[in-house]
């Protein structure tokens, strides 16, 4: 008689390889799943670093129309375009592939301004997303009183290493009257307080009999005289209490007149 023996085991052989292919294929399908989501992070990062550029470049042209005088970026919300190599505002929206820029305007006072460059783009079909850069202008040809015959160079102004001194900054007369610097008032972003100024070697003002001036608050210095054909003064160094890098400053000088001169300080 013929015996035909069971394998046992060729059950379990099958339900083994049924296992594995359910393994494989869940590994098939997540590492589908993980390089679509690199993909979709990749082209998204690259969206993003289009969006900052041409965010960027809007600052720019805003920077070379400004150039033109002062009143050239009036307050309001600007597209703009480029005519004959030069950039002019225009009404509505710019867009660029899919990218929509525009300009926001609005005046701190009468000689500052806060500029806006702002960039949208859709993402993912239907998030949007925004990237903007943010800037302010001086007027450097304001002529009220004697505050418009200083010259400010704010080209090499930064903080110190350990933040706590305003550094870099130079004033200088340009006119054959000497003129008279008589209060100054300074903004800045974060907590800490202003201790002292000194100017061309001369601390015009000091907190230690006072307590320390916040921003934005007015401080009288010691008269400082900006004599005829001085030359550029150094205003050595504006202590602080307090890190204040990464800040933006607003300084503004005033005059025996009571002229006032400002000018921003991007840190």
């Amino acid at each position: 008689m013929v015996r035909y023996k069971h394998n046992r085991n060729s059950g379990f052989s099958i339900i083994e390889l049924m296992v594995a292919l359910s393994v494989f294929t869940v590994g098939v399908v997540a590492i589908g799943y993980l390089v679509i989501d690199a993909r979709r992070s990749f082209s998204e990062a690259g969206e993003a670093d289009v969006a900052r550029m041409l965010a960027a470049e809007g600052l720019a042209a805003a920077r070379t129309i400004i150039d033109t005088g002062f009143d050239a970026l009036p307050v309001g919300g600007y597209g703009l375009s480029l005519s004959e190599g030069a950039w002019q505002l225009g009404t509505g929206t710019t867009v660029f592939a899919g990218y929509e820029r525009r300009l926001f305007i609005t005046e701190v006072d009468e000689d500052l301004k806060q500029v806006i460059s702002q960039v949208t783009w859709t993402v993912r079909g239907d998030s949007v997303a925004t990237s903007s850069y943010t800037t302010y202008f001086s007027n450097w040809q304001q002529t009220n009183g004697e505050a418009g015959d200083l010259v400010l160079d704010i080209s090499v102004a930064t903080t110190t290493a350990t933040g706590t001194k305003l550094v870099g900054i130079n004033i200088e007369n340009t006119v054959n009257e000497s003129r008279l610097l008589s209060d100054m008032k300074v903004s800045w972003s974060g907590g800490a307080g202003l201790l002292g100024v000194t100017i061309g070697g001369t601390e015009v003002f000091s907190a230690a009999t006072t307590s320390p001036i916040s921003s934005g608050e007015n401080i009288d210095i010691a008269d400082y005289l900006l004599t005829i054909g001085g030359g550029p003064v150094q205003i050595d160094e504006v202590l602080f209490d307090g890190d204040v890098s990464g800040s933006n400053f607003v300084m503004e000088f005033g005059l025996q007149d009571g002229s006032k001169r400002k000018v921003y300080i991007a840190d």
